[in-house]
């Protein structure tokens, strides 16, 4: 490869082009359920009832996509990436199957969790398997084709879930997702079979510590936003938002202090790095 220029063909006859096309395949997975879920509503609703929960149906999808998405990043330190993108599928899958096979709302929503927690790391460690994977000179081209992915997802997703309702039912829905994340974790098995999928980041006693008390100052923060979101209420509302704006000040602010274990990159906020820009 020259340049940036990419050689598809050497790419591909070296196995990195179905690896990539293999980690690209986790952020579609949960792109798509992300969009699908507003076109199955209406008939799951009137199976489940639970009206008063539906809100919750998306925001808490989104709570574990967010602390999960943020986790995974650093997971790679301790864990090697083929491990981390199996049990990361294995938790989307059974997420799926909860929601597919559930006989109330509150089982639906805990299925949502776990789907959410499978999903947003799938995507975390997609962006991560192309840093560890990849040559840097096609890291454009390689996040390119990712982010297209989304747009993809915002046609599919809706698509799916009414073809789905239509002729078959809405658990049918989950259960295509379920076979998906069934797949890509044992996918991710023969597929991630170099060694750098195969051993952690950090070499042995070099591990920064795991961030647990940045972590649960993010959940708290995201619970307490989505909260204000549903049901809305004007004074309600203001203070749960309020309450998440500090905690995720608050996480921010943890986060920075510990440099080794961060989660979020030091020029996130710095209108001169590229990051922040």
């Amino acid at each position: 490869m020259a340049g940036n220029k990419v050689d598809w063909r050497a790419l591909w006859a070296s196995g990195d082009l179905a690896r990539f096309c293999f980690v690209s395949l986790g952020i579609l997975l949960h792109a798509t359920n992300e969009t699908m879920v507003a076109t199955v509503m209406p008939a799951m609703v009137g199976e489940l009832a639970g009206v008063q929960l539906v809100g919750w149906s998306l925001a808490i999808y989104e709570l574990g996509a967010i602390v999960a998405g943020a986790a995974a990043g650093r997971l790679v330190s301790y864990v090697a990436l083929r491990s981390n993108m199996m049990v990361a599928a294995l938790l989307y899958a059974a997420g799926a199957l909860i929601c597919a096979a559930a006989p109330s709302m509150p089982f639906f929503l805990a299925g949502r969790l776990v789907e959410g927690l499978g999903g947003g790391a799938l995507v975390s460690l997609a962006f991560v398997s192309v840093e560890r994977l990849f040559p840097r000179n096609i890291w454009p081209q390689l996040f390119g084709i990712m982010s297209a992915i989304w747009g993809v997802a915002a046609f599919s997703g809706p698509m799916l879930g009414a073809v789905m309702t239509e002729f078959l039912s809405w658990r049918w829905a989950f259960g295509v997702f379920t076979v998906g994340g069934a797949a890509m974790a044992l996918a991710s098995f023969i597929v991630l079979d170099t060694p750098e999928a195969t051993r952690p980041q950090a070499g042995r006693g070099t591990a920064p510590p795991f961030p647990y008390p940045a972590l649960a100052c993010l959940a708290i923060a995201v619970v307490l936003i989505a909260a204000a979101g549903i049901d809305i209420a004007p004074l309600r509302s203001s203070l749960l938002l309020a309450l998440g704006l500090i905690g995720l000040a608050l996480f921010f602010r943890i986060d920075a202090r510990r440099p080794r274990s961060r989660l979020f990159p030091a020029p996130l906020f710095s209108w001169r790095s590229p990051l922040g820009s």
